[in-house]
């Protein structure tokens, strides 16, 4: 284990937020406001691309033990629409926190964040109660929902932005980068993380080594070796993401031979003639997000209008 993940699994035995804690917004918060801000105007400008991202990193990311159990056990990702329902209420939240004011109490971002700690404090509470009960005496207490788990968790929202932005067709600097992850150094926080665990407390250079550590010694063996029921939920989202259209545009190979080639690695799959079509497809809409401007803009506005960016305060 690499020494960041070392210090991560510190975290194992220590429950990422309670929905009680209420302290979480302040007025001492010691906030470059300024940058915060310029890491949310970095998501809006790569929309598109950074949906993408995150869509990649999701299905790699199914495969990750501690993040399938509690998909798993929810039982709200089974089934393509399930799934669809499940990861566009997902991606709703994610849009209030990049496009609201988080730091204001009363905003519908503030409120989409203590929803998201209710949820987790919850879902906690209910694997808990599960592992009391097929619990043996010899068996060690477990944490779910962990520091470790939500840093993990955290790591898959920007982990490929910040590892692979031309590749994700992003036209960025390093800048833009760091600003971002200090944007996800708050909501780390404000989600539960604590200073110890948030792994953009220290930057983008850090958080660029700690993502690619995880990526090397969790995401990629996962998936080489995937935990039972992970291709079931993996293809339960896929499917769901093609209910948007007569035409399949996904597969799950499809997607995770674009991470394999990421990561410089053979996948441990044949691709079929419609996977490589749809991978080809993939590839094309990222190099015509990086060098068409109008193309990027254009599907930008189309999300914005879908989620209603403009009422989102």
């Amino acid at each position: 284990m690499g020494p960041w993940l070392v210090r991560l699994s510190e975290g194992s035995d220590q429950p990422a937020c309670d929905s009680k804690d209420s302290e979480w917004l302040t007025d001492e918060l010691d906030v470059d406001t300024e940058k915060f801000k310029r890491g949310q105007n970095f998501f809006k400008k790569n929309l598109m691309q950074c949906v993408l991202a995150m869509l990649t990193s999701l299905v790699a990311g199914l495969s990750v033990k501690n993040l399938l159990e509690v998909l798993i056990a929810t039982q709200k990702s089974s089934t393509a629409k399930a799934s669809l329902y499940r990861y566009l209420d997902t991606f709703r939240h994610i849009m209030r926190w990049h496009y609201g004011s988080v730091f204001d109490e009363k905003s519908s971002a503030a409120l989409s964040i203590q929803q998201v700690r209710r949820m987790h404090s919850s879902a906690r509470t209910m694997m808990q109660a599960k592992s009391d009960n097929t619990a043996h005496d010899d068996k060690p207490d477990r944490v779910f929902v962990s520091q470790y788990d939500m840093a993990v968790v955290q790591s898959g929202f920007f982990g490929m932005i910040i590892m692979y932005p031309r590749e994700m067709g992003i036209r960025c600097t390093v800048d833009d980068l760091d600003d971002y992850v200090y944007f996800w150094r708050w909501i780390g926080s404000f989600l539960g993380i604590n200073d110890q665990f948030n792994i953009c407390i220290h930057g983008y250079a850090e958080a660029f080594d700690i993502c690619k550590e995880i990526e090397t010694e969790i995401v990629v063996p996962s998936n080489i070796d995937p935990p039972p029921g992970a291709q079931e939920m993996v293809e339960a989202f896929v499917n769901g993401l093609n209910l948007f259209s007569p035409v399949s545009f996904y597969s799950s190979k499809c997607i995770l031979n674009k991470c394999y080639n990421l990561v410089q690695k053979p996948p441990p799959f044949e691709m079929t003639f419609y996977d490589r079509c749809r991978k080809l497809f993939f590839d094309f809409m990222l190099t015509a997000l990086y060098y068409v401007p109008i193309f990027s803009k254009l599907c930008n506005r189309s999300i914005e209008a879908v989620f209603n960016a403009k009422s989102i305060t």
